[in-house]
């Protein structure tokens, strides 16, 4: 397996980002594979870190750290059972938390990446297992072919973010297609 590397940044405090404006933009264990030891949090790590992908596109990655506290509490710690069982009325209060990017079409679109992680749970045995042992490919083109068929608002861009952040492939990797 290539589960191997602790959880970092579960709830260690606040994310906000401080002084030099051009230091690197990134989360607590992000660029590591996750480890499955702790597979509850294991899964919503994973899960966390594909939704940022997705809630960043377009913006700064200043802009999603700084609300990253807010995220976690809209989205219950980033609970794939409970951000799956999200209806519309969820959805709708959603678009009014100003702790979090209010789009309409990134709420939903996470909501239904929960569903899809919950199928994949429910097939695989976990997220994580499928992510780094069933998804198939070691290049980012064929995964990204998969993510983007698999995941709602996986565009080529938040797909390599996603699979560096996580460790899926090197930024070796993921540097050959960037745009």
């Amino acid at each position: 397996s290539l589960l191997k590397l602790r959880i970092v940044g579960q709830s260690q405090g606040p994310t906000k980002l401080e002084g030099n404006p051009e230091r690197p933009r990134r989360l607590d264990g992000c660029g590591m594979q996750i480890n499955q030891a702790d597979l509850g949090g294991a899964e919503s790590f994973l899960f966390e870190v594909m939704s940022l992908q997705v809630f960043q596109a377009g913006l700064t990655w200043r802009m999603i750290l700084n609300k990253r506290d807010g995220f976690r509490s809209a989205f219950d710690n980033w609970s794939i059972s409970t951000v799956a069982g999200f209806g519309s009325a969820e959805v709708e209060a959603l678009r009014n938390d100003p702790g979090i990017i209010r789009n309409r079409l990134k709420i939903q679109a996470t909501v239904e990446n929960a569903r899809t992680v919950l199928a994949l749970q429910s097939e695989h045995g976990s997220f994580c297992y499928w992510f780094y042992d069933v998804l198939e490919g070691t290049e980012y083109p064929a995964i990204q072919k998969t993510l983007r068929g698999t995941f709602k608002f996986m565009g080529p861009e938040i797909s390599r973010m996603w699979l560096m952040a996580s460790g899926r492939i090197t930024r070796e990797e993921g540097d050959k297609y960037r745009p």
